[in-house]
């Protein structure tokens, strides 16, 4: 057995937009700070890897300034 509903009218509801705004300004406050954290994060990892990078070479450079240090003396 099947109930008929009748559709009798169309209830609308409305929402003030001063709670939009104030939700809205704390979204944007909060999607800015989180961006700003993030570039943070990013810096400090772009610093560790160039480091990281960057070790082979200065190893290279110190054995080379190791190697070349006596070579002075001698001319002498």
């Amino acid at each position: 057995m099947k109930s008929r509903v009748n559709l009798v009218g169309v209830v609308t509801i409305e929402l003030g937009t001063a709670c939009i705004s104030i939700s809205l300004e704390g979204s944007f406050e909060n999607l800015t700070s989180g961006g700003y954290a993030a570039l943070d994060e990013l810096e400090d990892a772009g610093w560790f890897l160039a480091g990281a990078a960057m070790q082979p070479i200065r190893e290279s450079y110190e054995q080379l300034q190791r190697f070349t240090s006596g070579s002075d003396e001698s001319a002498e």
